[in-house]
């Protein structure tokens, strides 16, 4: 059988390298690239394994990851953005032993879609069921994550939007507390925040938007300012939420996708990209699906359904193997120090 040859660095990757004085160990394509559920409009996430310097080990100074985007820090990737994290090799073990998502996720990507790869790396790909166990936790907290919190990021947003164009209609130079006060909600709301002053303890009522609180003496144009920021972290992901009756179909995609993860570990020892499941997940992605049904009736079935095979599958020990990977980094991290 011919051998599938990994992808050569990009320019890009070359230039992530040299950000530390460090050894990278792998490097590949990571996110819906792998799954199976990338669509024109999906950006290029990439996922990779180092040992930190020898000094900084040494040193006692750890850099748990490096990380390194063509982003703006303020808002979403767009499709031509590209995106790497670099994750320290004991990071990178610790999480895997606990099951964390992303760790299943690297030790299974096909080797076509590797950039990087090392002696270190092919080891741990030849023992990588060694990490597998019926300890999902990692797993289902994730799901339950995505399936809850990121749901709301569209009404969340809708919040924001409501205030803003509100507070547009303002004299920017008046201060809050001089115009019309807004309708409450859940996400927007008055509270009465506690201050220290100098005739002693004083109440003074505050404006909360999701979170962050503006004083009846600040300026509109100032509140104006940081909620436009907020409102651009938020990203096209968010707006499309919005115009979902707040469901970030995305996030439920991720849901599903963790759950077919764990099926096709209870039911083989491994898991399978891309996702044979990977048309399912996209009709979900780009909500061509029913919120209520697949909440309401599919997705808690599903987790009940996954719980229940892992519970009782014969391909996953109780335990990952922890000793094995204790002695492996032990062995790798001497020789690693030893040799010049």
């Amino acid at each position: 059988m011919t051998k599938k040859k990994t992808r050569e660095p990009s320019q890009y990757h070359r230039q992530v390298y040299l950000t530390k004085n460090m050894k990278v160990l792998f490097n590949s394509l990571f996110g819906s690239h792998i799954y199976g559920t990338n669509t024109p409009m999906s950006d290029k996430d990439y996922k990779g394994i180092f040992i930190a310097d020898k000094k900084d080990i040494l040193m006692g100074l750890n850099t748990h990851s490096v990380v390194k985007s063509t982003g703006k820090n303020f808002s979403k990737n767009s499709k031509d953005d590209v995106d790497t994290e670099l994750k320290e090799l004991r990071r990178f073990v610790s999480d895997a032993l606990i099951g964390q998502t992303y760790s299943v996720d690297m030790l299974y990507t096909p080797r076509e879609l590797w950039t990087a790869t090392s002696p270190e790396w092919e080891y741990i790909v030849a023992n990588r069921s060694k990490f597998l166990s019926k300890n999902i936790s990692a797993f289902i907290g994730y799901c339950n994550q995505q399936a809850s919190k990121y749901g709301l990021k569209g009404t969340r947003l809708g919040a924001v939007l409501d205030v803003l164009e509100k507070l547009k209609s303002f004299d920017p130079d008046s201060k809050l507390g001089d115009n019309p006060k807004f309708i409450e909600s859940d996400y927007v709301k008055y509270i009465i925040h506690k201050h220290k002053a100098s005739t002693g303890i004083k109440d003074e009522e505050m404006l909360e938007v999701l979170g962050k609180l503006y004083g009846q003496t600040v300026l509109v144009k100032n509140i104006l300012k940081s909620l436009e920021v907020f409102e651009q972290r938020y990203g096209e992901r968010a707006k499309t939420a919005m115009s979902n009756d707040g469901i970030d179909f995305k996030a439920i995609s991720h849901a599903y996708r963790c759950c077919y993860e764990l099926q096709d570990m209870a039911l083989r020892g491994e898991v399978t990209f891309p996702m044979t499941q990977a048309k399912k997940l996209i009709e979900i992605k780009t909500a061509q699906v029913s919120y209520p049904k697949i909440i309401q009736d599919e997705l808690p079935a599903l987790m009940e359904e996954t719980m229940e095979m892992v519970s009782v599958s014969t391909m996953l020990p109780e335990k990952p193997d922890t000793e094995f990977w204790d002695n492996y980094l032990y062995e790798t991290y001497l020789n690693y120090i030893k040799n010049d």
